[in-house]
């Protein structure tokens, strides 16, 4: 006989009687030690970091939605005897992983073999959304949301003083404050707990805040700290008779300090409290009609300003531009607010304020496209009639400073969407919902956040780096499946997002953000441990293609944005052997005087690099190269093509050059190069550089169709 799997709301009932059993919130507080809680003794690292996206602990959501049940009664604060204790952990995974399936199974409901083949897409439906929603992954770390709150609030400082009794100031340095205390705390907790008798183990005492210790520690008034505790403090007496499902609004998402009887204060989870204090302010000023108009300007301002500060720090004031107004003619067609000019690229950043509602989290298919339509599709669209506008002649750009810049010789511009809030499993919504143009002039766009564009200007050294993810991302969007942008960008920082044309698609783990975590973890905390990932930021840094990138990876040349991104798009191996193969070059040629070419197809690209080494005047050495590049770019049938010069034995750039012109037919070049010799492929690339014996009335090897006396030959 076949059982039917059971029903939200029967498995919602379990979990309430369950959580309303007598001595409950300490299974609450062993439940938190145990899946939030990382534990080190030296360095932290990835591997610490592993274990916040295992499928075995329970989210953070999971772990509100039983606190959330638990306050639904008066609360019995004994300790329960061991058996009970274990009984009342056990119950808990076990529900919450049946509620998880039950959903899952609505979400998947439809899926089969056959309606994959037909075209379904088993991630657009409301049900699915509704779980991704629901178990995605923090899209922002603790200390962004902490310090974020700061910035965002700062101008809203007086009204957060006089009807919540505390300054952003005072947030940020209290959360500080209490991170250290009760940290230092549980490990007491832990210690004490040891000495006891196994009948009277319990880690709650660990979750109590110290409110002196904590005045202490941010020297601030012990009444100035109880204020802002009390703002983000759970009040009983309003009872949760409203939340029925483990998806329902949960008040103790956004008030998380829960209060015993005897008037101390709990918090088990640090995240929601830092999440309260970057969301809630926002729906306090909606309460107040004359403030909120101020609130809101203040809130935009503060997008706008922090976006174009980030990209400000890894581009430099000249290359970056906000609030720009795009008129064609004296009619005003677009405004930008953040553009990023970077040789031949532009980016075009359209910053939005908006969050997921309450019906959307629950899955309502139209409200979920209602409101990513408002969030996202709107920036979007407001992105792609300034980028229509680029190729047209007669468009001025100008900036709410007076500058103009120059977007005549922009080839290819990108799309970046970012809102200012959490916006769960954002990247499954943007690939189910967003409506995007087919333009040649136009990439893919990004969507994204406000964290993960502070994360990747942490995280990445120079522009053209920062470019590189851009437009990878844009080039193989489509084949990466993610519910969280950390993801795809730990996934980058490991090896790169390049994509082989024999992989249809391939699905992120969101464990590939694990390097990343304790990378901005150490930089933002100050902890012992590696603060860049191992990956492509460091494998390949002492390389000869490595160290190339390093010189031209600050300049907007467009030879040098072009060529520094083909080799940071190459893969590891093929990086490997193309140093090695200039380096023997660049041996060769400072010994002997000689000279040596290497050059490579950029398919991927339609383009291909061409490097040269020797000593010969600039003169001479340029009309050298050009000729090449000209002859090869012919024979490849290619759109672009990329020319570097090296110094013999050091193997320094001397110069560079690009040509990009699409390919004529052309009856000279065509008799040249018919005999030309066909290039070698990465894989081909030969470790040890063989010694070529070309004799003076052979056709060079560097492919121009001429003899070696008249072309390479030094």
């Amino acid at each position: 006989m076949k059982i039917e799997p059971r029903t939200e709301r029967e498995i919602f009932d379990d979990l309430v009687q369950l959580c309303t059993s007598a001595g409950y919130v300490h299974a609450v507080a062993y439940l938190c030690f145990r899946d939030n809680v990382i534990r080190y003794r030296k360095d932290v690292s990835g591997k610490h970091f592993e274990k916040m996206h295992s499928f075995e602990r329970l989210i953070r959501n999971e772990i509100n939605a039983l606190i959330g049940c638990m306050v639904k009664a008066e609360l019995d604060w004994s300790i329960p005897d061991p058996a009970t204790f274990t009984a009342l952990i056990q119950s808990s995974d076990s529900l919450l992983a049946e509620y998880h399936d039950r959903l899952s199974a609505d979400a998947y409901a439809d899926l089969s073999i056959e309606a994959v083949q037909s075209g379904f897409d088993p991630t657009s439906t409301g049900e699915a959304l509704r779980e991704a929603v629901f178990y995605a992954a923090e899209s922002a770390y603790v200390f962004q949301f902490r310090d974020m709150a700061f910035e965002r609030y700062a101008a809203d400082g007086d009204w957060l003083a006089e009807k919540r009794g505390y300054a952003p100031i005072d947030a940020r340095d209290i959360c500080r404050a209490l991170f250290a205390s009760q940290n230092q705390i549980l490990t007491t907790a832990i210690e004490e707990m040891r000495k006891k008798d196994p009948s009277k183990w319990t880690v709650l005492e660990g979750f109590r805040l110290d409110i002196d210790d904590i005045a202490s520690r941010c020297g601030k008034n012990k009444d100035d700290v109880f204020e802002f505790l009390h703002a983000f403090t759970y009040q009983s007496e309003r009872g949760h008779r409203e939340y029925l499902q483990i998806d329902d609004f949960n008040e103790v998402a956004v008030t998380p300090i829960v209060q015993a009887p005897n008037g101390d204060l709990y918090l088990f989870q640090y995240y929601p409290l830092v999440e309260a204090t970057y969301d809630s302010p926002f729906y306090w000023f909606s309460e107040d009609k004359e403030y909120f108009p101020s609130a809101s300007k203040n809130r935009g301002e503060f997008t706008e300003a922090f976006l174009t500060e980030r990209l400000i720090s890894i581009f430099g004031s000249n290359s970056v531009f906000s609030n720009v107004d795009v008129y064609e003619g004296k009619k005003r067609i677009g405004e930008m607010d953040c553009l990023v000019v970077f040789g031949e690229y532009a980016l075009i950043f359209q910053a939005k304020s908006q969050r997921l509602t309450l019906p959307a989290r629950k899955g309502k298919l139209e409200k979920l496209k209602d409101d990513f339509g408002r969030a996202v599709q709107k920036a979007y669209d407001q992105a792609v009639t300034c980028a229509k506008a680029v190729p047209k002649e007669g468009i001025r750009y100008v900036c709410s400073d007076g500058r103009e810049p120059d977007l005549s010789n922009i080839e290819r511009v990108y799309p970046v969407c970012v809102l200012a809030d959490h916006y769960p499993a954002l990247a499954m919504q943007a690939r189910a919902f967003l409506n995007t143009t087919t333009d040649p002039m136009i990439g893919a766009p990004l969507v994204c956040d406000l964290f993960l564009i502070d994360v990747v200007t942490e995280m990445l050294p120079s522009p053209l780096r920062f470019l590189s993810y851009i437009t990878l991302r844009a080039q193989f969007g489509e084949k990466i499946l993610v519910t969280n942008e950390l993801a795809a960008f730990g996934y980058y920082l490991r090896q790169s997002l390049w994509i082989d044309s024999d992989l249809s698609m391939m699905l992120l783990d969101d464990s590939v953000a694990s390097e990343l975590d304790a990378a901005m973890t150490v930089r933002r905390e100050g902890l012992p441990g590696e603060d860049t990932p191992k990956g492509i930021l460091t494998k390949l840094q002492n390389t000869r293609l490595g160290k190339l990138v390093a010189e031209v990876e600050h300049d907007p040349n467009q030879f040098s944005v072009g060529m520094g991104l083909a080799i940071l798009e190459m893969g590891e191996d093929s990086v490997r052997r193309m140093s090695s193969a200039l380096d023997l070059m660049i041996r060769d040629a400072g010994r002997t005087g000689g000279h040596h070419d290497l050059t490579i197809p950029l398919e991927h690209r339609d383009a291909g690099l061409s490097i040269h080494v020797n000593s010969a005047p600039n003169q001479e050495a340029s009309d050298k190269l050009s000729s090449h590049m000209l002859y090869r770019k012919y024979a490849q049938r290619a759109g672009n093509w990329f020319g570097l010069l090296l110094e013999p034995t050091t193997g320094k750039p001397r110069f560079g050059a690009k040509v990009r012109a699409p390919h004529v037919f052309d009856f000279g070049l065509e008799a040249i190069t018919s005999n030309a010799a066909p290039l070698q492929k990465f894989e081909n690339l030969s470790v040890r550089m063989r010694k070529r014996k070309t004799g003076r009335n052979d056709r060079c090897p560097c492919g121009s169709g001429k003899k070696f006396k008249h072309c390479c030959l030094v």
